[in-house]
């Protein structure tokens, strides 16, 4: 898996349908703040998981670590956060560490998996774990921390970022002649249709309006004439509704997008956050942040407080992680080891 194919995928579960990665375990209508966990990769491989509070601008480096010591393991690519826990996925440990959201602390792990990416959470007996590497998607058991079953896939097609809609579960594929997003019936855990969509995909999102939005990279990297794309698709019908494509300069490419339920969504064009109008296709596209020529390594809104936070990396070893308001004013720098790319936010209450 090339470089940049992999950090395209290991940033998105922050970015999920606007800060969806916040939990809603309680019914409590007062929030007292978003806990933010910014997942990250050392230039030996291990993970390092830093924690935020907006409200104290406490910053705990390696919290993990801190709290447990030990470790968490190689190569984390998300966070999500279900019935009072957090699912912290670990590709090359091939298991899912579960931990207190509020402390930190490990419960214990979900062993026998693949290579582990993206979590979508379906009961409280059940989940599908997407798996970067294989062609499955393992089914567990949140509740007893058991591998319970899995999906089989055509060979070569890797299933990526799984959301849930009108009883179905959607998730955007990349195969070796393309790509496409499958509807899986959970009651049957069976892919029941498909459709094909521009080559390397790399996020998934359904808005307000039950429509699903996909960013694609194209072939143009390759020599191709396929240009990097956000797609948008009805999932009741199966079919593409329209195709925007991105403009770009050189090799720096689009890589990310976001969207917040409603009429905006956000994107990464080089070392520029794009912030873009929801219409049918994509509308007046404008500069929203000026990254000032960093690397962009993470990009991510808290729903809640309505805020965006961008990680970018300062040096080998340090991310600087910003916090910017709804009208991108930067209100909040924290720093956090390693390269970061991945965010998510537990709501405390």
């Amino acid at each position: 898996m090339n470089k940049l194919f992999r950090l395209a995928l290991s940033t998105i579960t922050g970015l999920t349908l606007f800060g969806c990665n916040a939990s809603t375990d309680s019914g409590d209508q007062f929030v007292k703040t978003q806990l933010v966990y910014t997942i990250a990769t050392d230039n030996t491989g291990q993970g390092v998981i830093t924690t935020f509070d907006p409200i104290t601008k406490i910053t705990v480096a390696d919290a993990y670590l801190e709290t447990n010591r030990v470790n968490i393991g190689a190569n984390p690519i998300s966070i999500n956060f279900f019935n009072h826990n957090g699912y912290i996925t670990l590709e090359t440990e091939k298991k899912i560490d579960v931990i207190d959201p509020a402390t930190t602390v490990s419960k214990g792990t979900i062993d026998g998996l693949a290579s582990p990416a993206y979590t979508v959470f379906l009961a409280l007996e059940k989940a599908y774990v997407t798996n970067s590497k294989d062609n499955h998607i393992d089914i567990i058991n949140p509740n007893d921390y058991s591998v319970t079953g899995k999906i089989e896939l055509p060979s070569n097609t890797f299933a990526m970022h799984p959301i849930t809609w009108n009883h179905k579960v959607y998730i955007n594929c990349n195969t070796d002649t393309g790509a496409k997003i499958i509807e899986i019936d959970p009651l049957e855990d069976k892919v029941t249709r498909e459709v094909k969509i521009n080559a390397n995909t790399t996020s998934l999102f359904i808005d307000a309006y039950g429509k699903l939005w996909t960013m694609t990279l194209g072939d143009v990297k390759d020599g191709g004439t396929v240009k990097p794309a956000i797609q948008r698709i009805d999932p009741n019908t199966m079919k593409v509704l329209g195709t925007t494509e991105l403009t770009f300069e050189g090799d720096n490419i689009p890589m990310m997008t976001m969207i917040n339920g409603a009429t905006e969504f956000y994107y990464l064009n080089a070392n520029n956050i794009y912030k873009a109008t929801m219409l049918n296709n994509v509308t007046n596209s404008e500069v929203f942040i000026d990254c000032k020529n960093k690397t962009v390594t993470a990009l991510a809104i808290d729903i809640v407080n309505e805020v965006l936070y961008v990680g970018c990396q300062s040096d080998p070893n340090t991310t600087e992680m910003t916090k910017y308001d709804r009208n991108g004013k930067a209100n909040h720098t924290f720093p956090a080891p390693a390269v970061v790319n991945n965010v998510g936010f537990y709501t405390v209450y």
